[in-house]
């Protein structure tokens, strides 16, 4: 100011001593500057204040204006595809620029006051809406609920689904956690068809925390996510958990949510979870060693003995003998009880239970003295079964049993069996190993003892054949006649699939060109 003021008197000075011989001049610039000039300034300072207060009203007006429409109408931007979206208060989607923009203007127009400002307007707000980054949004409750029920099938509990939903938060928002977290091995196509959607629409990995096998990892490191093995299955599977409305964002944008509330996966299991069985389930092996499991595996699954120093190996009942092929199936037994991965390599495994057996090893038997667990039996006894009833043939289609079938024909020759359909799959897959197995549910190259389809088959169409000469009839009704006849048969119940009827049918035709009509199917 001070600078200001002596060059205005400067100026001043120069008009004085410019026309000091004028006296006229000096008349009139003593007149103009105590007379005009302050009227003129007071008028210039009443025009600019006018002048503010419209700017400081249409600034105004245009505040309450952007903070209006960003409030009416949820608009979103997602950096990493520079893509916008609205979200109605129930579901999340993709909105065009052009088409916010013409939403912007067409509210503006009608704002007359503002009908100067629409371009400043404008700017303002597609600037604000590229803040309201996607992933920080707080959905709606209707939201989170949709997306908690559309899970309910592969999980036990909403607490299960949001500790779920909040390691998927933790990876898209890109916490470095550096921790791993295994889903049982069904899950694997559900997750990866998860991921690939994500990183499709969002350019963003959502599972990569997840492993469906143990390999060398820290034990630190490692959580266990619940499941439900049964809800899963091989196929497109994520379509039908997000039914026809809800989208992939819905349920990231929930996922984020969870995990910017609870800070982090981890958090939500020790601090805000009340499920102890799912603390203890996820934090199965975080506090743990490899030595620590084994003895817990002792502990539930094997009775140790007295061992007397003078017994002599041979004499120790074989009941109370466990060889290592049995012992490393308990081993197994035990790990899917828990429902966790293989977190021990079999030869570290062997040796542990070496270390805590070392009086009960045998190393030229291989086997285990002195010891004894109540699953052992129900092994023996599946395994005299299979032994005894069971016969390997040349791989026929004509030979395929299913594993309901296996366990139907077990339980007839030994009615106390309570065997599952699961465990019957894992005793042969494991003690049986080169025996074919499809979809987990078809067996080849085997013929049981006990129900020899193909004879059956010969055996109830002779009697049909003898009871309808030169009578034809069509494959479905002849299978309706083995129904019948089997549903009524003492003997031997069981009834083969219609399936397998068929084919054992078309792979014998010739045998029976003259039962059938032409061209039946």
């Amino acid at each position: 100011m001070t600078e200001q003021l002596n060059e205005s008197i400067d100026i001043v000075v120069e008009l004085f001593d410019k026309y000091r011989d004028e006296p006229y001049m000096i008349q009139r610039i003593h007149q103009y500057i105590c007379n005009r000039l302050p009227r003129t300034f007071d008028t210039i300072k009443n025009t600019y204040d006018i002048n503010q207060i419209h700017e400081e009203e249409k600034q105004n007006n245009q505040d309450i204006f952007i903070q209006n429409f960003l409030n009416n109408n949820t608009y979103l931007y997602h950096s990493p595809t520079a893509t916008f979206y609205y979200y109605d208060h129930n579901h999340y989607q993709s909105y065009s620029e052009d088409d916010i923009l013409h939403h912007v203007l067409s509210t503006l127009s009608k704002n007359r006051e503002l009908s100067s400002w629409k371009k400043s307007t404008k700017i303002q707000i597609m600037c604000r809406i590229k803040q309201n980054a996607l992933l920080k949004s707080i959905p709606n409750s209707e939201t989170i609920q949709q997306v908690l029920e559309s899970l309910k099938p592969i999980f036990s509990s909403k607490t299960e689904i949001k500790y779920f939903l909040t390691i998927l938060g933790d990876t898209v928002l890109k916490k470095n956690t550096g921790l791993f977290h295994f889903i049982r091995p069904k899950a694997k196509q559900f997750l990866m068809e998860l991921d690939t959607l994500c990183l499709k629409t969002l350019n963003l990995h959502c599972t990569t925390t997840f492993k469906s096998k143990y390999y060398d990892h820290e034990y630190a490191a490692c959580r266990f996510v619940p499941i439900i093995d049964g809800a899963l299955h091989e196929g497109t599977f994520l379509n039908s958990i997000l039914g026809e409305t809800l989208t992939i964002i819905d349920m990231i944008c929930v996922a984020a949510h969870y995990s910017i509330r609870y800070q982090s996966a981890d958090r939500f299991i020790e601090q805000v979870n009340t499920d102890r069985s799912l603390l203890t389930y996820s934090f199965f092996i975080k506090d743990r060693t490899p030595t620590a499991i084994v003895q817990q595996f002792i502990e539930e699954y094997i009775q140790i003995l007295p061992v007397e120093s003078s017994v002599v190996v041979s004499e120790i009942p074989e009941i109370h003998t466990i060889n290592w092929k049995n012992m490393f199936y308990l081993w197994k037994q035990f790990l899917d009880q828990h429902r966790v991965p293989t977190i021990i390599f079999q030869q570290n495994f062997k040796q542990i239970l070496i270390d805590h057996l070392s009086e009960n090893y045998d190393i030229e038997t291989d086997q285990f003295h002195k010891v004894y667990s109540t699953f052992i039996p129900a092994i023996q006894q599946f395994l005299e079964f299979w032994n005894s009833t069971i016969t390997t043939v040349d791989k026929d289609d004509q030979y395929t049993y299913e594993i309901e079938e296996i366990v139907s024909l077990y339980k007839r020759w030994n009615p106390q069996s309570n065997l599952q359909d699961s465990v019957c799959l894992d005793l042969i897959t494991y003690f049986f190993p080169g025996i074919e197995i499809a979809e987990n549910k078809y067996i080849g190259g085997i013929q049981c003892s006990l129900w020899i389809k193909s004879e059956e088959i010969q055996r109830v169409i002779g009697e049909f054949i003898t009871h309808n000469i030169d009578k034809k009839t069509t494959i479905y009704y002849l299978y309706e006649y083995y129904c019948r006849v089997q549903r009524s048969s003492s003997e031997n119940p069981f009834i083969t699939s219609k399936q397998y009827f068929e084919k054992y049918i078309e792979n014998h035709i010739e045998d029976y060109m003259d039962l059938f009509f032409i061209g039946d199917s």
